[in-house]
């Protein structure tokens, strides 16, 4: 089974270890930590190295590419922690998700004469 992990992070321990329990032991991740400019681009390198799966952390529009060209890409949903030393941030996985389908509802927040 092959993943493409598309993000500038290096995965973490615990997100291997809950890739290989949901995907099983034979799990292999292709990384690509450059950027990607569309949802068709990841297609393509999803195809050049045979992935079934991806692990996507892109903008919202290209995962919507994906969603419809009929991916259903993996998030990693992280925990954010601030250190009282320096402020300094870390984060840890929580766990992953599949993106099934976006749905957004928008409302325009200032209504000008002769605008809809």
């Amino acid at each position: 089974m092959k993943i493409l992990w598309v993000s500038r992070h290096e995965p973490q321990y615990q997100q291997m270890q809950e890739l290989k329990e949901v995907f099983g032991n034979d799990v292999k991740l292709i990384k690509h930590h450059q950027k990607v400019r569309s949802g068709h681009e990841v297609i393509e390198l999803m195809k050049k190295n045979d992935c079934s799966e991806v692990m996507a952390g892109l903008p919202l529009s290209m995962v919507q590419e994906l969603v419809d060209q009929g991916i259903q890409p993996i998030r990693a949903i992280m925990e954010r922690k601030i250190h009282s030393e320096g402020g300094r941030v870390t984060f840890s996985h929580k766990h992953f998700e599949r993106i099934e389908d976006i749905h957004i509802s928008t409302v325009k927040l200032l209504k000008r004469e002769g605008s809809k």
